[in-house]
């Protein structure tokens, strides 16, 4: 994944904030010299809903399951993630806007004092400065990461704990460059980790990604602030696409943090491998392992209060059902050295999921 965010004491609300963003994305794209004389800029929409049923071997004590953002709820029907969208792009300029709501939205969002934002996707302007040099402000989705915030673009329905506990979303500028066919930069200056209205410092990240041959891309994610202390992050990520349309991905994120008020200085680390592989046109399998620990509670304290050493499998089938319907099945097992999954009135080891999915998407192109 606002405009003028770069400025965070600008003192707009975010209602004004998001109302100047949409002017300038619609003022700014028909009036583009360039898109008027192709015929005006392309326009785009998208509506989208992911509806979900999942259950938790274990006795929870709420219908709300721990250390996910997806599959949020147990034992109930709920959207997980629902969202419009438009799109509008011309030579050079481009944008998108869109609103959403879901239970991956409640619980991903909760830390953003105000509310408004939390529906907010995406609110994104961007300007070609040269041929292979864009310049973008807004909220936008994150640079870090293998995995998308939309669900039917991943391997596996629910996320990895990489891609839980890393940004999905993020707000400032971001600037792109083509430095050849193959490599390419981003430098992006943020408004804290995974941040809209919250009042952080500025921070930094980058990505510098390469298509090395026709099957292989390699990608190196950075971010670098002060979020109650110096924090540095990196995230690699190894994909490869085979011809038989079997796709695996690796990705492995490493995390160091200084100046804590509880002294020294904190490691953080995790890594998943995912796979997908056509059985036919419309089915498809996939599956993970993963692996991630937090021995400071930098990023995740458990319910207990405990640190987490988390290992994980998946399996996914999926089916396309014609056009615009995506049906989706998992099941999922996580272990856990310290025991912190809750159990009835205590705590266990290990925690499974079962979940399905029905994804509607329809699309409206330029």
């Amino acid at each position: 994944m606002a405009a003028d965010l770069d400025a965070p004491a600008s003192g707009l609300s975010g209602q004004a904030l998001v109302r100047r963003c949409a002017t300038a994305l619609v003022a700014a794209l028909v009036a583009s010299p360039v898109g008027a004389s192709a015929g005006g800029p392309e326009v785009s929409t998208t509506l989208f809903a992911d509806t979900y049923y999942a259950h938790d071997f274990n006795d929870l004590p709420s219908r709300e399951r721990p250390y996910t953002t997806q599959a949020y709820f147990n034992d109930e029907y709920a959207v997980s993630l629902g969202f419009g969208s438009i799109s509008v792009a011309s030579e050079n300029w481009r944008g998108r806007l869109a609103a959403q709501y879901g239970t991956s939205v409640l619980v991903n969002y909760e830390p953003e004092p105000d509310l408004f934002w939390r529906y907010i996707q995406e609110a994104v302007v961007g300007y070609r400065v040269s041929p292979k040099l864009w310049i973008d402000a807004g909220i936008y989705f994150s640079h870090i990461g293998s995995e998308s915030w939309i669900s039917s673009r991943d391997v596996t329905y629910t996320r990895s704990l990489v891609a839980d506990n890393s940004p999905y979303y993020q707000s400032g500028i971001r600037a792109s460059y083509e430095i050849d066919s193959d490599l390419s930069a981003q430098l992006h200056l943020l408004r804290g980790w995974q941040n809209i209205s919250a009042d952080e410092s500025l921070s930094l990240g980058t990505q510098l990604k390469w298509n090395a041959g026709s099957r292989f891309t390699l990608t190196h994610n950075t971010f670098l602030g002060d979020i109650h202390g110096t924090r540095f992050f990196n995230d690699f990520i190894l994909a490869y696409e085979g011809e038989s349309g079997w796709k695996t991905t690796l990705t492995a994120d490493v995390g160091v943090q200084e100046q804590r008020a509880a002294g020294g200085t904190a490691w953080w680390h995790g890594w998943s491998l995912v796979g997908q592989y056509p059985l036919a046109q419309a089915l498809r399998l996939g599956g993970r392992v993963e692996r991630y620990a937090d021995p400071d509670k930098v990023i995740i304290q458990a319910v207990n209060g405990k640190s987490v050493n988390f290992t994980g499998l998946s399996a996914n089938v999926d089916w396309q059902i014609g056009e615009y319907l995506l049906w989706r099945n998992e099941y999922r097992v996580l272990f856990d050295t310290q025991g912190v999954f809750p159990n009835g009135d205590g705590f266990r080891d290990y925690d499974q999921l079962l979940v399905t999915s029905l994804t509607v998407q329809f699309d409206r192109p330029a």
